[in-house]
């Protein structure tokens, strides 16, 4: 009798057992499959909320993927080059009119353009327009280009021999006196000797304090030469 029993609850206790498997599965795929979505329901979080951001904020809004590119600086160089552009267009045309002056204060503002090329634009404006243009090519005698730096440099000395004015003379030695290169500064020490020995050893006497040893030697030398040529007169 208890046999029969036993054995009316078997089937029963067995199908309870394989009820409850079937829920536990289901609540496993259930939770692999969310674990799944997650990223993608994250990803398309952060996606929606970015359409709401400024063009420029969305741009940090971005994952932090090293292969996208960075549009902030080249959007810069961007308008500075379409601004350099512009300038160097209204100088050829002026330049073409034959206004000089005007052209000369357009090109002052592309001295220190960071594009070679418009720089070496600027020294060719300034070769053109001649003289007038000389204070300004004193600014580009320790320009980063050293094809620019050595243009300016030749153009410079050739235009100082022209100047008759002893006083603009002075001005722009005195600029180039302080240059950065050493060996720049010992060739107007020997161009201050032209000037009128009051001015020369003036200029000279400054020099011989000169951080760099080379130049003051030099300067000690010329302020000799110049005590002695005026000793002679």
């Amino acid at each position: 009798m208890r046999k029969s029993f036993l054995f009316q609850w078997v089937p029963i206790v067995m199908l309870c057992a394989v009820v409850l498997i079937g829920f536990i599965g289901q609540g496993v795929s259930l939770r692999n499959r969310m674990v799944q979505k997650a990223p993608h329901m994250q990803a398309t979080a952060v996606s929606e909320s970015a359409r709401d951001l400024p063009p420029i904020l969305m741009e940090s809004h971005q994952p932090n993927d090293s292969r996208q590119p960075v549009r902030s600086v080249p959007i810069v160089n961007e308008a500075v080059a379409m601004d350099s552009a512009q300038t160097i267009s209204e100088i050829t045309e002026l330049l073409d009119a034959g206004e000089k002056l005007e052209a000369l204060q357009k090109a002052r503002i592309l001295i220190k353009d960071p594009d070679r090329a418009v720089r070496l634009f600027v020294i060719e404006t300034f070769r053109g327009i001649g003289l007038s243009s000389i204070m300004d090519l004193a600014q580009m005698v320790d320009d980063s280009d050293r094809e620019i730096r050595d243009m300016a440099r030749d153009t410079f000395w050739v235009g100082l021999r022209e100047v008759d004015d002893m006083h603009l003379k002075k001005e722009l030695l005195e600029l180039v006196l302080n240059s950065d290169d050493p060996n720049l500064r010992i060739d107007a020490l020997n161009e201050v000797l032209s000037l009128p020995d009051d001015i020369s050893s003036r200029l000279t006497a400054q020099a011989m304090n000169d951080p760099d040893v080379t130049v003051a030697e030099q300067a000690q030398k010329n302020l000799t030469r110049i005590r002695g040529d005026a000793a002679e007169k």
